[in-house]
């Protein structure tokens, strides 16, 4: 997948994927919101700094397999 299509795939799962630059080296940066017990909204948010935009896939495609988060985060995305 190309970098545009891993970042879409990300926002459409609730994460959101930035760009560092330090020097000419790039570092993506991986939001990833931390639901709470009774809430239906995120309460902060977990960062995963990683080199590779493979790296970043391979984030994704971890939390977003983890059950209870794919369901908060599709009921938190489908009302807000």
């Amino acid at each position: 997948m190309k970098k545009d299509e891993v970042i879409l795939l990300a926002s459409r799962r609730g994460m959101n994927v930035y760009e560092q630059y330090k020097g000419r080296r790039i570092y993506y940066k991986v939001k990833i919101p931390i639901f709470t017990e009774g809430k239906e909204i995120p309460t902060g948010n977990r960062d995963k700094i990683v080199e590779n935009i493979k790296e970043v896939k391979k984030i994704v495609d971890e939390v977003w397999n983890d059950e209870e988060y794919r369901l908060k985060a599709s009921n938190w995305l489908r009302k807000y």
